[in-house]
């Protein structure tokens, strides 16, 4: 379903991952991959400006912190374990 997704902006596939991200049927893992493949998907339709705003947003950098729908890329599931 969400590789069925049309994106055609930078604001469409954030929205995508969100919607991914957000996603109760879905294990961390496969949120992960989900959204790698819609990137590697969505990749060639980005300006170059948009790619870099996305790497910002995902990575956080100087000024601005990681954008909160993309946080769970970030979540390791190997600190949930932990006792």
């Amino acid at each position: 379903y969400y590789l069925s997704t049309t994106v055609r902006s930078y604001d469409d596939l954030l929205i995508a991952i969100s919607t991914i991200g957000q996603d109760p049927n879905l294990s961390l893992k496969t949120k992960k991959e989900l959204t790698v493949d819609l990137v590697r998907k969505t990749r060639p339709h980005l300006s170059t400006e948009n790619w870099n705003n996305f790497k910002r947003a995902l990575n956080g950098d100087d000024g601005n912190s990681i954008l909160p729908s993309l946080k769970f890329l970030h979540q390791l599931r190997s600190t949930l374990w932990i006792i």
